[in-house]
């Protein structure tokens, strides 16, 4: 598979495609092989073919982040929205883990749902306080004109991780001091 791997990254997508089939035809079920595949398919614009091949990269492999969003990706793209949102809410409501309930932010705030992205992400900071699920607030309210909720957001960020220089960096161009006194811990 390394050629078809070369290739991939040539960017010659069906020599990808070629290689890939050809040894999963010798060694069946390896999903980081069918997750290249995928991707190969998706580079050629065959977003069902990509689809596919993510999902049973997925099934071989249910806890492979890369695999989830590439085949919740694929799925949207093929016109079932519907059914990714639905997948990557069971995985966030089976885990309840907030790497997941960012995933699922994350695919809500790329469908255009803004409210809905919000209340995810939330609970990813609810269900593990850290500077990641606040970041992703930030990001999300910046996204969405909400500058104040967006403050609020970065204040947790540097709670957490006080020399994170983006988000330093994202406090000055809002007109505030990332000094001492600005970072806040989350009210729970």
């Amino acid at each position: 598979h390394t050629r078809g791997d070369a290739a991939l990254l040539d960017g010659r997508y069906a020599d990808a495609v070629s290689h890939y089939e050809a040894y999963l035809e010798r060694r069946p079920g390896r999903h980081g092989v069918l997750y290249d595949l995928g991707r190969a398919y998706e580079g050629m614009g065959e977003t069902s073919a990509a689809r596919e091949a993510f999902s049973v990269a997925y099934e071989l492999d249910p806890d492979e982040p890369v695999y989830i969003e590439a085949l919740a990706r694929t799925m949207a793209a093929n016109g079932e929205a519907d059914s990714a949102f639905d997948m990557l809410e069971r995985i966030a409501l089976d885990t309840h883990r907030a790497e997941a309930y960012l995933r699922l932010g994350a695919f809500l705030r790329d469908e255009g749902l803004a409210d809905e992205a919000v209340q995810a992400m939330t609970i990813a900071a609810h269900v593990q306080p850290s500077a990641e699920p606040y970041r992703a607030l930030a990001e999300a309210y910046a996204l969405y004109g909400s500058t104040t909720r967006e403050i609020d957001a970065l204040r947790h960020v540097l709670w957490f991780s006080p020399n994170d220089a983006v988000a330093r960096s994202r406090v000055r161009a809002l007109g505030y001091v990332p000094g001492p006194t600005f970072a806040s811990p989350p009210v729970p």
